[in-house]
């Protein structure tokens, strides 16, 4: 536990007993609203698997293959030397663990009034400076940087690319059925099956904003079902749909970006191996400063086969 007593005097503000207790109680029930405080906005850690293993908070680099693997047992007689063999391509990647920080304060000025009052001090700071935080690090699980893109801008070329696939309908125009879009996003799904020979099986379906209307607004002739609900009916393994505002430009053109997914942790995975913690208060001039640190490596995606990209299909 730090100590109040010397941080406010080395600001030059001396309370007595009952007063430094009072001020005790206040900074410690910020902490504590700060810390159960959600924010359902920023739903990359709600779409990311948490990691096997959390990589330690202390590590500069995290260090993973990238890889996939693909094969098939079969029958063979006793002794027989004519075995299948399994396909597998690894490449070994080098990531920063990144250092986040950011602080909020209390002045002189509002320490004293707080006491003289008897109101409590206002923890609107501590709130936004936490909701900045969980902020970034939901930009670092979504997009990244440039040494490790996140999970809605992977590669789409090259040696570690995910999948992708041109759909084939418009879905924005009047003529196309909710059947045909429906079709789209099936073919997604199974494309992810077929390339991994079963191994990847898509459980998550991630849609832009721009997109939901029309998939609510688009009825089956047949059913009179919307597509979210033919997707849920005809797609039973599809066990999580959501929305993202993110997905809406992440294309290229600024374009919007369908994706489906195995959301397993053998897949992909959400590392932050130190979450926001507010450290000891620390004085500085006429202020009284609450750092916020936290350490993030971002989405880690060991096998980028288990994900299917669909962009812009409003077009064909």
């Amino acid at each position: 536990m730090y100590n109040i007593n010397q941080i406010l005097s080395n600001m030059g503000l001396n309370l007595d007993s009952s007063q430094t207790a009072y001020l005790t109680r206040q900074l410690t029930q910020i902490r504590s609203q700060v810390y159960q405080k959600l924010y359902p906005e920023f739903i990359a850690r709600y779409v990311i698997p948490n990691p096997l293993e959390q990589m330690n908070a202390g590590a500069e680099f995290m260090s993973y293959s990238i890889g996939d693997g693909a094969g098939e047992a079969k029958i063979i007689a006793n002794n027989s030397t004519d075995l299948s063999l399994v396909e597998y391509t690894e490449n070994e990647v080098l990531v920063k663990n990144n250092t986040l920080g950011i602080a909020y304060s209390y002045t002189i000025d509002d320490i004293e009034a707080s006491i003289f009052s008897g109101k409590n001090l206002s923890s609107k700071k501590a709130m936004i400076a936490n909701q900045l935080m969980q902020k970034k690090i939901d930009d670092m699980l979504s997009t990244g940087d440039n040494k490790l893109k996140g999970l809605i801008n992977q590669p789409i070329t090259g040696v570690n690319a995910v999948n992708t696939y041109d759909n084939i309908h418009d879905w924005d125009a009047t003529a196309t059925t909710a059947n045909q879009i429906l079709e789209d996003i099936g073919k997604m799904i199974i494309k992810i099956r077929v390339d991994s020979k079963g191994v990847h099986n898509a459980n998550t379906l991630l849609i832009p904003e721009t997109v939901l209307s029309i998939l609510l607004s688009k009825l089956s002739s047949a059913t009179d079902m919307n597509v979210m609900k033919l997707i849920k009916d005809n797609f039973p393994e599809i066990t999580t749909i959501r929305t993202w505002h993110k997905l809406d430009t992440i294309a290229t053109g600024s374009k919007p970006r369908v994706i489906a997914y195995h959301s397993d942790a053998t897949n992909l995975e959400a590392q932050i191996p130190k979450e926001p913690q507010q450290l000891p208060p620390q004085a500085k001039g006429l202020s009284f400063m609450v750092p916020i640190h936290a350490r993030v490596v971002g989405c880690v995606v060991t096998r980028p086969k288990s994900i299917c990209y669909l962009d812009d299909p409003f077009t064909v």
